[in-house]
């Protein structure tokens, strides 16, 4: 263990090792007053204190037996960092101190080096410490790059991962994204074509629903129209069956009438021409009474068959209408009633 031994009282020794002091210098001589070689600065040497331990061995019996590469990797691990002390020497201050026996020993050594004097031996340690320092940054630094550089180098490699992934997934999905924009326009198209054709169906419904509506006012008012002629018809049939009777019955006074007088006067041809014309006239009006009677009949047969089942005609217009092909309307429902009548 190096130490520093407390120097005697009277000591001049001046030392740069660890924990010494500087000793006092002596003044130097003053001098004469006006001496043209008078120096105006004063030197001062400052010796460091720097204390480190080492491991005590029993073959060391003074300071001189201590080897230096023992001392030096003792002093090195004083420092946070390593430098090459190859350069350094330790001079111990008392070579002829014991060390066996003694605790708490304080050994002092003087710092010295081969290739520079003892005062720069301080700067060379500094020197060395900066060049140490300087190394570790330097190595932190590259390291710190060579570590950013691999982050960049694995981060380009995931970038460029992702943008192949994405451009395969692109590829990929692009195509059916392609499809299902067609497709959607498609049933847009089709959405479309199918809103104008409902919209159309529902115009057509209206106005089937109006030209329905007004069939059947039609169709009312037909039978309205067939109820009041089967009313004159009856009349008709009454009048008819009245006025044939009454045909009969002149007929037969005329008859009885005609042989009387042929009876009596047998010689007179002009009341039987006459009355010869009268019955002729009378065959006559009652055969046009019965035609008109019976095209009358035959007419409103024909209406009630038409109030009953519509013609052929009338439902193949209808049947049309609702399939949208022709349109109908009351003139051509008149029309066709009274062609088909």
């Amino acid at each position: 263990m190096q130490t520093e031994r407390k120097r005697e009282a009277g000591a001049a020794t001046t030392t740069h090792g660890h924990e010494a002091r500087a000793a006092p210098t002596a003044a130097p001589p003053q001098p004469p007053p006006g001496s043209p070689a008078e120096d105006r600065f004063l030197n001062v040497l400052v010796t460091p204190k720097i204390t480190f331990s080492m491991s005590r061995k029993p073959q060391w019996r003074m300071p001189s037996d201590i080897p230096q590469d023992d001392l030096r990797q003792a002093f090195l691990a004083r420092f946070p960092v390593r430098f090459d002390p190859a350069k350094l020497l330790f001079r111990p201050a008392n070579p002829s101190l014991e060390l066996k026996g003694k605790h708490d020993l304080r050994l002092v050594y003087r710092i010295g080096s081969d290739e520079s004097d003892d005062e720069r031996v301080l700067l060379t340690i500094l020197r060395e410490l900066d060049k140490a320092y300087s190394a570790k940054y330097e190595s932190m630094l590259e390291e710190a790059r060579s570590d950013l550089l691999s982050s960049s180098m694995t981060f380009q490699v995931v970038a460029d991962e992702i943008r192949s992934g994405q451009q395969a997934a692109e590829k990929k999905w692009g195509g059916e994204v392609r499809q299902l924009k067609e497709q959607m326009s498609t049933n847009q198209k089709r959405l479309f074509l199918l809103e104008q054709e409902k919209e159309q169906l529902q115009k057509t419904v209206s106005s089937a629903e109006g030209e329905t509506t007004q069939l059947r006012r039609s169709v009312a008012s037909l039978a309205g129209e067939n109820a009041a002629l089967k009313q004159q018809q009856s009349l008709l049939e009454a009048q008819v069956a009245a006025l044939r009777d009454l045909v009969s019955s002149r007929l037969e006074a005329n008859a009885a009438g005609g042989g009387a007088e042929r009876r009596v006067v047998p010689m007179v041809s002009t009341p039987t021409q006459t009355s010869s014309d009268s019955d002729e006239a009378a065959r006559l009006e009652m055969a046009q009474w019965q035609q008109q009677l019976s095209k009358m009949s035959e007419w409103l047969r024909t209406g009630a068959r038409l109030l009953e089942q519509p013609p052929n005609g009338l439902k193949q217009q209808i049947t049309e209408h609702a399939s949208g092909d022709v349109p109908y309307s009351r003139a051509s429902v008149g029309a066709g009633h009274y062609s088909e009548s």
